[in-house]
């Protein structure tokens, strides 16, 4: 039962993941990414501002303008809800840059998931 229990911001991560589907082609072919970077869950959620450091490659990311408690505060919440639909299966985090986690991809269960939330 408390597997189906999803927060607001989880749903929401889910269903904007959902929208921006892509095509990726890789060595064994074609197929649809589902995936959602973490700066825009600060700015399109939180309203927080942030910059991102145009690293580039995998190692992109991001830094806060403001670094103030409230930040704090909500990098702590994201960080939970994001291992949350980890640990329930509905997303994979970047592993191989643990530190930076800038990408959440759907997976088949997260994408199953998005569309009933979204009535698809």
């Amino acid at each position: 039962m408390a597997k189906e229990r999803l927060s607001k911001l989880q749903k929401w991560i889910l269903i904007e993941a959902y929208k921006n589907k892509r095509e990726w082609e890789g060595t064994f072919g074609k197929r649809d990414i589902y995936e959602l970077s973490k700066y825009t869950i600060y700015e399109d959620y939180f309203n927080i501002d942030t910059k991102n450091k145009g690293y580039g490659g995998i190692f992109g990311g991001f830094d806060f303008v403001d670094k103030g408690p409230r930040t704090q505060k909500i990098k702590v919440i994201l960080s939970r809800s994001l291992w949350n639909l980890k640990k329930k299966g509905y997303i994979e985090l970047d592993l191989f840059r643990k530190k930076f986690m800038t990408n959440i991809e759907l997976t088949e269960n997260g994408i199953k998931k998005a569309s009933e939330l979204l009535n698809v």
